[in-house]
């Protein structure tokens, strides 16, 4: 009984031993795989902070680059970068943020350089007056009245045509006829196109469209008591009104006041300074009144001219 006891006190020592043999080694192992992935975050870290270096050696903080190529938006789908300029960059030959005279002289010497050329040109061009009754009060028979005024006045823009002539040293045929620069372009007749002058300008404006220049000019108001009345600046630019006792006939006209209520003259020219197209606006407003017969009444007429050319060169 006491060697056996001896035996099991022996075998229980041997186990205890074994134990804690064990457990040293198991430690020992776990410390090992601690130390290997404490190197291995430490090794990881080193290369990301070494990447972010280097990302900031190449683009300096603050700074974006523009992208080169064109971006892919989806399959088969391809952006143009948005960076580039969508029209030419400004051309110094245009008036482009001057003042009105500026901007005038830059439009007659464009305008005046047609009448003067002598090469062959093509001109297309389509004009006419347009007019409506805004007051015409005859008493008992106003509509009969009305209805004779209106087919005396003028109105045939809704319906003119364009026409187009070659011109060969400011001459061109038109049917049997020949037709001269001078008498194609506004003014009728007149050695040059527009001879404004600033202080017959209400507003002026040059904006560059594409690679030509855009202008537009506004006339000051011009009125009077005379239905003769010439515009002095208008005269300059465009036709005016040419009314006689024949063109009103059966009607006449007293205490007339007619008012020329701005012109706006648009023009497009290119870089060399030739005029290619010219659209004209001119209204007018003619107040007074009016005789039929026995009758006097008061009335009221809106009306203008337009012209609107273009130019080959």
């Amino acid at each position: 009984m006491t060697k056996i006891k001896a035996v099991v006190s022996i075998l229980l020592i041997m186990s205890l031993l074994f134990g804690f043999a064990a457990c040293g080694k198991d430690k020992k192992g776990t410390d090992e795989t601690t130390t290997a992935a404490d190197t291995t975050a430490e090794e990881t870290t080193a290369a990301i902070e070494d990447t972010t270096a280097a990302t900031d050696e190449t683009t300096p903080t603050g700074e974006t680059q523009a992208p080169t190529e064109a971006t892919t938006a989806g399959t088969g789908e391809t952006q143009a970068p948005t960076q580039g300029q969508t029209q030419p960059p400004a051309n110094s030959k245009f008036p482009i943020g001057t003042d009105k005279a500026a901007i005038v002289n830059f439009y007659n010497t464009a305008a005046n350089a047609v009448k003067a050329y002598k090469g062959p040109l093509k001109v297309t061009r389509k004009s006419g007056a347009w007019t409506s009754i805004e007051k015409f009060d005859v008493p008992l028979i106003g509509g009969q009245v009305r209805k004779i005024a209106e087919e005396k006045l003028p109105n045939d823009w809704a319906t003119a045509q364009p026409k187009t002539l070659s011109f060969n040293n400011g001459v061109a045929k038109d049917g049997d006829k020949d037709r001269t620069l001078q008498y194609f372009m506004p003014p009728e007749d007149k050695p040059f196109v527009s001879q404004l002058t600033a202080d017959g300008i209400k507003s002026a404006e040059c904006k560059q469209e594409g690679a030509n220049a855009k202008v537009t000019i506004i006339l000051v108001e011009e009125s009077s008591n005379n239905l003769d009345f010439i515009p002095p600046h208008h005269s300059k630019c465009a036709d005016t009104l040419a009314l006689s006792s024949a063109d009103l006939d059966p009607f006449t006209i007293k205490d007339a006041t007619v008012t020329y209520k701005g012109a706006k003259i648009v023009a497009v020219i290119n870089e060399a300074g030739q005029l290619l197209k010219l659209t004209i606006e001119e209204p007018a407003y003619i107040t007074g009144k009016v005789g039929y017969g026995s009758l006097t009444f008061p009335a009221a007429l809106n009306g203008g001219y337009n012209v609107d050319i273009s130019i080959q060169w």
